[in-house]
């Protein structure tokens, strides 16, 4: 019975080819197509419908409305409350525009994610594929790739079996590899191609050389996926949600990691009681994928402002474990894990974080459903003070030798001529962990600034009833200076230092953008607010704000080249910078757009303006905010 469905499975797998080859002819003919062997139109699509934001809710990059809802935690419900403060204290509003206006006018068309036209649809053809025929070295290279960053950081791949199947399988006619392994493989190509900045290729390159293997490993797994589910799927499935962050496809980031949500509870990954009777390394796989994906839910949930999928009360397993030394099947290469296992306590360390920013978003977010009445001022600092608490009993959780660094111990690090590979791939572990720890204090504190900003986009100055609340916003405007100024200056200090072309400790781009663009936000809200309270915690003028929004900006600068969505952020920061200037002057509507909503010299083209960064409520395209 299993050969004959197997025989019919093969049997359905020639019939789809065979009708991809077909459509493909017909395209041809119809001079829609340049390639006879076209596969079927996948997932990932450039199309103009997908480029609306980031895809780490960093900024609105089309009308918002498009994309969907961006709750409280995100960047860009922050940066809207921002944007209502600067056109209150500026006396303006821009009405939105006519009906019968072109949309092209005030939503301007932006490329992809690296700057692939946005009109032009992406599929991959068998002659894209041959051009991207690699040699078993240069696949061994990128594999290595993966499993020194992302494979790494997030060690639900066991690495000594994958890569004993990658040498079995070299030899095997393409028909008699396995597909949904085929796709895994792809992605994990894909997504270490997009990661690395460490080569030659700017973010340009980089992202069309990865869509090819994306596309590829859709291909394999794009009906699989829905249909067959086991542990290659969940694996497939995270890893696609992960590369997905670094684009402009929130859409297709936020429904992947739903979609693997489902996948991990059909397979009972939440529970040790469906890996009884599996061996130790299999009951450590399953643990760790499902960690992973309660991980990726939390991401998810933080930077897009949503609901989590996954509720604390689910969460019952036990921290991640090294393998069973019995256990570890040989391969190939000697596994990273195997040469220093210190990934597997950044790992556990990251999963208790997160378990932390499921209260904050919980407790102080009321999970981003934004529907509930706001907490009372005493309520909001009672549970600050009780996450704090939480906070400091993680830090004090963590090894040494994963122990958070500061930008100088950084600097001295990267100075160092004698560091061993290991040596530097634990000071990776402790500059990401710090990064996501600071960050965690900022989502911790930012209630209060929301509020503050909230007030004075009504009335310009801070009114709030509760004292309370107004006594503590100071210490959280100061708390909120001090981790925002320690994100910036240990992401320069990892980008701009003399080595760190050669010693990367950052991780994925986006999430350092992310990390750095919430942190300069954080200190123009700061400043937004110092400016116009009675008290100043921080000693926040307008060139110490300059000094670390410049500080910022020349991060992201020197963090990837030819990167629109990096490039977009850093528009975003010195467009805003430069508004401050206009600040209370009763200047015409004109002048302001001129001045503050459009680009001037900023040694890039970036053709948008700050007006569609400040997306109302309504979806309106333009800064009608109702102010």
């Amino acid at each position: 019975m299993y050969c004959h469905f197997n025989r019919l499975q093969s049997r359905v797998d020639e019939l789809e080819e065979s009708v991809m080859r077909l459509n493909a002819r017909m395209d041809q003919a119809g001079g829609t197509s340049q390639t006879v062997n076209a596969p079927a139109e996948v997932i990932i699509d450039n199309g103009d419908e997908q480029h609306h934001a980031d895809a780490m809710g960093a900024v609105i990059f089309e009308n918002e409305m498009e994309s969907g809802y961006f709750g409280p935690s995100s960047n860009i419900f922050f940066l809207r409350a921002i944007g209502q403060v600067m056109l209150r204290a500026s006396n303006f509003t821009l009405s939105s525009a006519p009906a019968n206006q072109d949309s092209s006018a005030t939503s301007r068309r932006v490329s992809g994610p690296f700057g692939v036209n946005g009109t032009q649809r992406s599929s991959v053809t068998q002659h894209e594929a041959a051009s991207e025929a690699l040699t078993s070295d240069d696949e061994d290279r990128i594999i290595d790739s993966f499993f020194t960053n992302t494979g790494y950081l997030f060690p639900y791949i066991h690495e000594g079996r994958f890569r004993t199947k990658l040498e079995s399988l070299r030899g095997c006619p393409p028909r008699q590899r396995p597909r949904s392994w085929l796709g895994l493989l792809n992605i994990m190509m894909a997504i270490a191609i997009s990661a690395d900045r460490s080569g030659c290729l700017d973010a340009l390159q980089r992202g069309k050389k990865s869509q090819v293997y994306a596309q590829r490993a859709l291909f394999h797994c794009k009906n699989r996926m829905m249909q067959g589910v086991n542990i290659e799927t969940a694996h497939f499935l995270l890893l696609l949600g992960q590369y997905l962050q670094g684009t402009q496809k929130p859409s297709e980031a936020w429904t992947v990691s739903g979609l693997a949500v489902k996948v991990v509870l059909q397979l009972g990954l939440q529970t040790n009681a469906t890996s009884i009777g599996l061996s130790p390394i299999d009951q450590e796989i399953r643990k760790r994928t499902w960690l992973a994906c309660v991980s990726l839910d939390r991401m998810m949930s933080m930077t897009f402002g949503r609901p989590s999928s996954l509720p604390g009360s689910y969460v019952k397993v036990s921290t991640p474990l090294q393998y069973p030394e019995s256990e570890r099947p040989d391969s190939v290469t000697l596994a990273m894990e195997q040469k220093d296992p210190s990934n597997v306590s950044f790992f556990a360390a990251t999963v208790k974080l997160y378990s932390v920013v499921f209260a904050i978003l919980d407790r102080l977010y009321g999970q981003n459903l934004d529907f509930d009445d706001p907490l009372p001022g005493r309520d909001v600092i009672t549970r600050i003070f009780e996450i704090e608490g939480s906070l400091i009993d993680w830090e004090q959780s963590v090894p040494k030798s994963l122990a958070t660094i500061s930008a100088s111990d950084l600097a001295d690090y990267l100075q160092a001529q004698d560091m061993t590979d290991t040596a530097e791939q634990r000071l990776k572990l402790r500059t990401i962990l710090t990064l996501r720890y600071l960050n965690t204090r900022l989502l911790l504190h930012r209630p209060i600034l929301s509020r503050m900003l909230k007030d004075m986009s009504c009335s310009n100055t801070i009114t709030n009833d509760n004292a309370l609340l107004e006594q503590f916003g100071a210490s959280s405007i100061s708390a909120s200076l001090v981790n925002a100024t320690d994100i910036i200056e240990l992401v320069r200090t990892a980008t701009t230092s003399p080595s760190a072309a050669q010693k990367d400790v950052l991780g994925a781009w986006w999430f350092t953008l992310y990390y750095t663009f919430n942190a300069a936000l954080t200190v123009f809200a700061c400043y937004l607010i110092c400016r116009t309270s009675a008290t100043n915690p921080g000693s926040l003028d307008y060139m110490t704000t300059l000094d670390r929004i410049n500080a910022a900006t020349q991060s992201l600068e020197a963090l990837d080249r030819n990167n629109q969505t990096v490039d977009r952020c850093r528009h975003c920061l010195r467009t805003l910078v430069d508004a401050t200037m206009h600040m209370g002057q009763n200047l015409d509507q004109e002048y302001l757009l001129d001045q503050m909503f459009y680009s001037h010299d900023l040694g890039f083209d970036t053709g948008f303006g700050l007006d569609e960064l400040f997306v109302g409520s309504d979806g309106s395209s333009a800064l009608n905010l109702g102010i």
